[in-house]
């Protein structure tokens, strides 16, 4: 059993950067002991190749050779069958909520070539985890994609405060109708406090930059916030 507010970091069945593995293997012990990670079907080929343990196996499965299954027969696992409702991430998502993650950072969240419907996919898992949350009592939770150099988070009526480099790259894309930006510490507007006005399908909220170490950022509505770092 997961501790309430634990972190949880899911590995997915997706694309990893082979030259960086030293971010992944940093991401599992930063949280030390309060951190529970699952390894996502596939993705148990990723941690057979690091040499870590996972704290479970989740998925149906069928992306992992039977070789490297066999290798962590130890391991705690949740098989579900192959025709099901839901992908193996968003199970995962459900378990770690279920358990009472308070925050949880999602790994090789970027889909192999052909696979775009699974980027987007987990990209809106974030505001799925956010209902979850709520629906479970964890109103404070906090999810996130992570890879080398980029994070994303959902935003719903909040205000978020960054911390990185002076010329990170920071995009908030609009997910409602009409959404309310206002940046403190970045490059546009120049005017700290101004507000941004952007609209479903509009742009000019993408690629803005950091001119502090740490950037505030209200937003009034619904958005996906990425946060793209110049050294990570």
């Amino acid at each position: 059993m997961v501790e309430h507010k634990a972190c949880v970091v899911i590995f997915l069945n997706g694309v990893y950067d082979s030259s960086r593995t030293a971010f992944y293997i940093d991401a599992i012990r930063e949280a030390g002991q309060k951190v529970s990670v699952v390894a996502v079907d596939g993705a148990l080929e990723f941690f057979d190749r690091l040499g870590i343990l996972p704290d479970l196996i989740a998925g149906d499965l069928d992306s992992v050779s039977p070789e490297t299954l066999a290798r962590y027969s130890d391991v705690a696992k949740r098989q579900f069958p192959k025709d099901k409702d839901f992908t193996d991430g968003e199970l995962a998502v459900r378990i770690a909520i279920g358990e009472g993650a308070g925050e949880i950072k999602l790994f090789g969240w970027e889909a192999a070539h052909g696979e775009v419907d699974h980027l987007f996919g987990n990209a809106f898992l974030l505001f799925l985890a956010q209902d979850l949350g709520e629906e479970y009592g964890t109103n404070d939770l906090t999810i996130s994609l992570c890879s080398p150099g980029l994070e994303v988070q959902a935003v719903t009526d909040a205000t978020l405060v960054l911390r990185g480099q002076v010329g990170d790259r920071l995009s908030v894309v609009p997910l409602t109708d009409r959404l309310e930006v206002k940046y403190r510490g970045c490059r546009f507007p120049l005017l700290a406090g101004s507000t941004v006005m952007s609209s479903f399908g509009e742009t000019r909220t993408l690629r803005n930059e950091f001119c502090k170490t740490q950037v505030e950022v209200v937003i009034q509505g619904k958005a996906l916030v990425i946060h793209s770092y110049t050294a990570r």
